[in-house]
């Protein structure tokens, strides 16, 4: 008997019994957007077109420290913005600007510089009949990507270096094989080692390079097959021996191909005309290198003066000037100019001997750029806590005076591994926390050449109270004949100096108290960023005309 067929399950309920309503009678379109504001995973927030703050998300509630949106819907964007916010008011202005230039969306990359994390932000301008509605501000998180980015050009970098290495070298000659054992790649030293040009040898198979008798015992094929260090012959025309190595290449566990590096052991080094032959052609190999470091890398132009003082310096072709010296002064000058490259949470300060010289006789400007090299390198690797310039009188005779510098810092530090290379050419210690920092890895060699000139030592120490590090040096500059004129000179100047940035800027903020400003401009985004500009020193009224 069959089975009995089960009835027809009921559909299911609805969700809700108000499923079939019509979706407008229940749709609050108030709380929707609200929900978009407030719930989006981005951290934003809003500004109507008089940059008033209108809707913050809960996201940026968050990565604002857990500010709360009371706090700040409302505000004016100059009310809120400022130079430790994110993003600060200079930088969020001059994104509005280009965006509603554009009017597109806009983007700005790594707006937190010296920061652990990188940030981007991102304006989207909303427009209504052709006029400025309101602007969204997006910021997101980009570390990975950005560091993706370094890594990446890393390896672009080291490779591009690895074959100018392979290609320029004389002494070995190096080339790839296919998996076939035919020639894939040729340079200048199997050129010459070999007697093949790169046109003749491409596409040929490696046993050219062997006799007869190498033939018949299968040598070629025992090489690719067991890929052995070979010590012993290889057949030339001239019977020459030669130390070989042939070594498997795989990509992704697939065989590709063969390295082989010979060297001919028939050269010898041994002579000191051999030896300083070697030491000419390095040093035309280092020069070579240099000129296409200033000719093709895409970096600022103090690398490429690095790399051309450091030149100078390796040809003995540098000198020292000499002129007036007040390390005083320099030394203010210095941190003056470095205010800006500081992070909010560094102090940045000098401590100087009332001992030291007003005035002294030696070269003023390697002396700024000692200093400056060592303290641009204190700032960058200092994220918080000081950043010190301390200058003492050490020694001082009837012709000379030894002045002492000192440069220290509370960074990452210098790993002890590293310190014996620290004034070598090229050499950059390796830290990750360091890799998004670049440079030529001359600064310190630089530095050390400069104050071996001046009579001086150059070293490093940790630093003795916390984490960081010391770098000092000295160097004996020469008394100043008829140095009291000199210094009654130098002391009427002090006397008639201008006043500091600070001192003048706060004078301007007191001279803007009660202050109106007629300002002609058609623009509409122009005038709020000149409104924007003047509240910042507190101009408390003017007026815009188009």
């Amino acid at each position: 008997m069959l089975p009995a067929t089960p009835a027809t399950p009921p559909p299911p309920p609805p969700y809700s019994s108000a499923a079939s309503a019509p979706l407008s009678s229940h749709f609050d379109q108030d709380e929707f957007a609200r929900d978009i504001f407030g719930y989006t995973l981005i951290p934003s927030f809003w500004l109507d077109s008089d940059f008033i703050i209108r809707q913050v998300s809960d996201s940026y509630l968050t990565f604002a420290g857990g500010r709360k949106r009371e706090e700040i819907v409302g505000l004016h964007a100059a009310n809120f913005l400022n130079q430790n916010t994110v993003p600060s008011l200079y930088i969020a202005l001059k994104a509005i600007r280009c965006a509603d230039k554009s009017r597109r969306p806009y983007e700005l990359n790594n707006i937190v510089p010296h920061a652990i994390n990188t940030t981007k932000l991102r304006v989207v301008p909303v427009y209504r009949h052709g006029h400025l509605r309101c602007i969204q501000m997006e910021l997101q998180d980009t570390t990975l990507e950005y560091q993706k980015q370094l890594d990446l050009q890393e390896r672009i970098e080291a490779n591009e270096i690895f074959r100018l290495l392979v290609n320029t070298a004389k002494d070995y000659a190096i080339f790839m094989l296919d998996s076939d054992g035919n020639v894939a790649t040729w340079n200048q030293g199997a050129e010459t080692l070999k007697g093949y040009t790169r046109d003749e040898i491409i596409g040929k198979h490696f046993s050219i390079f062997y006799g007869q008798e190498d033939h018949a015992k299968r040598t070629t094929q025992i090489k690719l097959e067991v890929a052995i260090r070979d010590d012993g012959v290889e057949c030339r025309a001239n019977h020459a021996r030669a130390n070989v190595v042939i070594t498997l290449v795989y990509r992704e566990r697939t065989l590709i191909g063969f390295s082989k590096v010979t060297r001919d052991l028939t050269e010898k080094r041994a002579s000191e005309a051999c030896l300083f032959a070697a030491y000419e052609e390095a040093s035309e190999l280092k020069s070579e290198f240099l000129t296409n470091m200033s000719h093709e890398i895409r970096t600022p132009l103090h690398v490429v003066n690095d790399i051309l003082d450091y030149s100078k310096l390796a040809s003995g072709r540098f000198s020292i000037s000499s002129d007036i010296v007040s390390v005083s002064d320099i030394i203010q000058s210095v941190l003056q100019s470095h205010q800006h490259s500081k992070t909010s949470s560094t102090k940045l300060e000098a401590i100087l001997d009332p001992k030291l010289p007003k005035t002294a006789e030696g070269d003023s400007l390697r002396y700024r750029q000692i200093v400056q090299n060592l303290l641009s390198n204190a700032l960058k690797f200092t994220e918080e806590g000081y950043d010190q310039v301390n200058a003492t009188l050490q020694e001082e005779d009837g012709d000379s005076y030894q002045v002492l510098t000192e440069v220290v810092d509370t960074g990452i530090g210098v790993p002890d591994a590293s310190v014996g290379s620290l004034f070598t050419p090229f050499t950059q210690f390796d830290n990750s926390a360091s890799k998004r920092y670049k440079g030529t890895g001359l600064g310190l060699s630089i530095c050390k050449g400069f104050v071996e000139l001046m009579s001086g030592r150059i070293g490093f120490r940790p630093n003795p109270n916390c984490q960081g590090s010391v770098f000092y040096f000295t160097c004996r500059l020469k008394k100043v004949k008829q140095h009291k004129l000199v210094n009654a000179v130098q002391d009427g100047l002090e006397i008639t100096a201008v006043d500091s940035p600070v001192l003048l800027f706060k004078d301007m903020k007191l001279a803007a108290i009660n202050t109106r400003i007629l300002l002609a401009e058609d623009n509409l985004i122009n005038q709020r960023v000149n409104f924007l500009r003047h509240s910042i020193w507190y101009f408390s009224n003017w007026c815009s005309r188009s």
